[in-house]
Parts: C-alpha cells; structure tokens; sequence
C-alpha cells in the first residue's frame, strides 16, 4: 500500500494500517445492548447518525451522528441504545504498525465535517473490501465481518479498493490527531457518574480484596444499587466487573517477574492455593500456563 502514499503524507514514525479485522456496518434499534468485551487490538467506533451511549471501562459517553471513540486494546467497552433512541454505527478493528497518535489514546472526537466525510469514503471501500466473498484477504483479515447488506458494488479489483481503504484510514488517523478530544460528551446522568466512581474505588482497591459491601460503603450507597447500576452500565455483575480487573493485575505483575505468592500477599489473598484457584477458575488455564503462553507470544 505505499505507493498510495507521497513523501508530504508519509508519517515520520511509520504509523501505517495493514489490515481490517472486522468491519461492520449496524443499525441499532431503539432496544439495542451489546454486552461488552475487550481484546489485543485497537477499535474505532463512529457513530453515522442517531445516538448510543458506550461505556468504556469506568466512563460513560453519549455519542451522537459523526461522532468517534477509538478503543485502546485490552479495555473493556460496551454499547448499548440510549432509551427511545436508535442509531447507524460503523465498527472497525484493525492490524498496524507503528504508534498511534498520543491524542487517540481513549480519545472521543466530533468529528468536523471534512473528516467525516473523508471517513465514511475509507468505511466504505474497506467495508466493501470485507464483504467481497472472494476476496484476497489484506493483512492480518482473516476475520472481516458485517451485519448489514453490502453497498453497491464499485467496478474494479476488491484487493486494490482495500488497498486503497487502508492507505485513507491511515491518513484519516493522522489528520485525527489534529484535533482535540471533546470530554463534553461524557454522560452527566446521575447513575453514569455513580457508576464511574465506584469503578475509581475498584481500580483504586484493586489490590485489596475488596467485598461488595465495602464497596457500597465507601460511596455510601446500598449494595442493591451497586449491583443495579453494574447490570446496567457494564453488563455483568460488580464482584464479577472487580473479579476480571483483579485478574488482569495479576496478568500485569506475573510479566513483571512477580512470583504467585509475591502476588498472594500484595494482593490480599488468604492463601497461595486460592489465588490459584481465583486465577484458574476466570482463566480456565494456571497462572504459570498463562505465563508460558504470553512468554511465547
């Protein structure tokens, strides 16, 4: 894809999409609920028209039409309709090189009107690129995906209109750079701001061994409506939400040469033995299997 580039756009640290894991194209009806997840790799998120409200680890955002929030890999993000209201989004996920632009680290953006232009046009040859069945397959895509009927068909070679669609985005991420994060779509509703503090008291307890009636009495509430408010913006219970975080501690300070007990009495736990079975039961591996399995990749 580099002869799609010259010199007064090539980026000096080599920043450049290879590939499209996903691409989607929905529309949310006013029911809408997709209960979450996280994974290795970066997700954007544009929202084409209507309004969705995402949660992405303990804040709350409600996004309207050109509007973007670009997912980090390994942070936990759900999506759901805000009541009465549907939406059209586009999601991509993606296989690069290089390092993504400081600013569009957890960035929300409203994007002017250039750019969402010059966005949906990169959507649509990737997206187009990802539902040709007999495609070559660019990159890492091995996964392409879509939940809607393809656009109409352009002429010419499937390979070359995505060779295209990546050599846009990548430009399209650099010209994103350039304008600021807008923190003013984060959700003011009670229950949302609610919802971000008692995350604060988890990631804050992590290592602590926190029980759900601690919780509740730090932000003087009743353990009712921690696990009210858990069910709604995060889709899981609170002890299971503070159970994955404690996990990926212990993930954390396994690579950072921390033996398991090192970790059982930082970390609070009565015993060696049940950190282990902690760790076993939500990985449904051993610790030290993990480890090995991370060391080779």
């Amino acid at each position: 894809m580099n002869t799609f580039f010259t010199d007064s756009i090539r980026p000096k640290k080599r920043f450049e999409i290879h590939g499209i894991y996903t691409s989607i194209d929905k529309a949310c009806d006013a029911g809408f609920e997709f209960s979450g997840e996280s994974h290795p790799f970066w997700e954007l998120l544009y929202v084409k028209d209507g309004v969705v409200e995402v949660i992405e680890e303990e804040n709350t955002y409600v996004l309207y039409g050109g509007t973007m929030i670009c997912h980090a890999p390994g942070e936990f993000h759900r999506i759901k309709s805000v009541k009465g209201a549907g939406a059209r989004i586009h999601v991509l996920t993606i296989d690069h090189s290089g390092v993504l632009p400081e600013n569009i680290k957890n960035g929300v953006f409203a994007l002017p009107l250039e750019l969402r232009s010059e966005y949906e046009k990169c959507f649509a040859k990737l997206y187009y690129m990802c539902y040709e069945k007999d495609r070559n397959k660019i990159g890492n895509s091995d996964a392409c995906s879509s939940n809607a009927a393809p656009p109409s068909r352009e002429a010419g070679n499937p390979n070359k209109i995505g060779h295209e669609g990546l050599a846009r985005l990548t430009v399209f991420l650099l010209s994103l750079a350039n304008i600021s994060a807008n923190e003013e779509m984060l959700s003011t509703s009670r229950g949302a701001a609610e919802y971000s503090r008692i995350v604060s008291v988890m990631q804050d307890g992590v290592d602590d061994c926190l029980s759900l009636e601690q919780i509740a009495q730090i932000r003087h509430v009743s353990k009712s409506y921690v696990t009210k408010l858990f069910k709604s913006y995060a889709g899981e219970g609170p002890m299971q939400y503070y159970a994955r975080i404690r996990i990926a501690r212990i993930q954390s300070l396994l690579l950072g040469g921390y033996s398991l007990s090192e970790i059982a009495e930082k970390m609070g736990f009565s015993s060696l033995s049940y950190l282990s079975a902690f760790f076993k039961e939500r990985c449904k591996i051993s610790a030290s299997e993990w480890l090995a399995r991370a060391k080779e990749k």
